[in-house]
């Protein structure tokens, strides 16, 4: 979010950049309206989550017209973070006005640094263990997913049903093993700052619409229906394809995974004030008030009997993100009627480069190892090569 640098008020800019640049602690500057016109490195290495285009973001419930208001009284405001946003009840946000001869000129922001922050050889270092962890599961997983399309065509062709049943039971496991590395190897690029964003033009309905139909391919033995409507048609936008890839296919895969008698899955896409809202809703075992506090921090899990049915990493993941393109997720749960995941992401469009081309349904279904796959691998039929 550098490249937002404003014209209105370059001297300010300058100063702030000089000052706070190099500051172990996430700190932006907005305009009168909010809008944020530059943020320091840390923030957007450290806490994706407050790279925000504009301060409203952080809170839909806020009386901001008041805030404003003290604000433009030269009053600095503390502004509580909705738990769900920043998994820490207690976070708050301090705005410090910035007055040019009584007039409202620029508002500091400062953000709470992450609890026990490490320091960049202790991140350094635990990237290196997870890169090292996942390149171990990784060289074991090749040989388990080489052997198994000779061993299944065997079985297969000699009629050993108890053998194919096992290996099906193999291949799952492989996949699941592929999606805590890839994961565990992901969250510690993002809790590093070595995690690249690389947006481009993509036409989000198309990508939406091939997207939704692999999953409806993949999910066609499960027995719960899937549905879609997506409304995005021409519009474009500035994103990278693979992480709304990872994270989608993790929202519909926790949609179809905890589930139900009745369960049904839609996924809707609109374009609403600028920003595209997607929206995953199921009617499966929802979640307890207690617990949706909790899902998006990372290795957080809570299954059904108690016990702990994966790494805790899928929702984190998304909500990194969506936050790397300036939106938010939004959760709504109801125990015994289902979940509603909402994605939001402001629409940021370039008139310079093509539009990426988006994989088409047969194209993601080719790819053994594509999101599709890996993710939905609690619930999908997997291929063995």
């Amino acid at each position: 979010m550098n490249g937002l640098d404003p014209t209105p008020h370059p001297p300010i800019v300058e100063m702030v950049k000089r000052c706070f640049r190099d500051m172990q602690a996430p700190v932006s500057l907005c305009g009168p309206a909010l809008d944020t016109l530059w943020q320091n490195p840390y923030l957007e290495r450290q806490c994706p989550l407050f790279s925000l285009r504009n301060l409203r973001e952080l809170s839909q419930e806020c009386d901001w017209p008041q805030v404003e208001s003290q604000l433009r009284r030269g009053q600095e405001v503390l502004l509580r973070l909705p738990s769900l946003f920043s998994g820490e009840e207690t976070s708050s946000v301090r705005l410090l006005p910035c007055l040019d001869d009584g007039a409202l000129e620029a508002v500091f922001a400062l953000f709470p640094a992450p609890a026990a922050a490490a320091s960049p050889l202790e991140l350094e270092g635990a990237q290196r263990v997870a890169a090292a962890f996942s390149q171990s599961y990784r060289t074991k997983l090749t040989a388990i997913f080489s052997a198994l399309p000779p061993l299944a065509r065997r079985l297969e062709e000699s009629g050993d049903y108890t053998g194919q049943q096992l290996v099906e039971r193999v291949n799952q496991s492989a996949y699941r093993l592929l999606r805590i590395s890839r994961n565990v190897e992901e969250i510690a690029k993002y809790q590093s700052g070595n995690n690249p964003f690389l947006p481009q033009p993509l036409d989000m309905g198309r990508f939406l619409e091939n997207l939704c139909e692999g999953v409806r391919l993949v999910m066609g033995r499960s027995g719960i229906p899937f549905t879609s409507q997506i409304e995005l048609d021409g519009v474009q936008m500035q994103a990278d394809q693979g992480k709304l890839e990872q994270a989608l296919t993790n929202l519909l895969s926790n949609a179809f995974l905890y589930t139900r008698d009745q369960n049904a899955v839609h996924l809707d896409a609109r374009l609403v004030g600028g920003e595209v809202v997607i929206t995953v809703r199921d009617r499966g075992r929802g979640i307890e008030p207690a617990l949706q506090a909790k899902v998006f921090e990372p290795y957080f899990s809570h299954g059904p009997d108690g016990g702990f049915p994966s790494t805790g990493l899928g929702l984190t993941l998304c909500r990194y993100a969506v936050a790397l393109h300036g939106g938010r997720v939004l959760l709504q749960s109801t125990p015994g009627e289902g979940t509603t995941v909402k994605c939001t992401l402001p629409v940021r469009k370039s008139a310079e480069d093509p539009v990426l081309r988006s994989e088409s349904p047969f194209e993601l279904l080719q790819n053994r190892y594509s999101a599709l796959y890996v993710e939905l691998a609690d619930v999908c039929q997997l291929p063995y090569a």
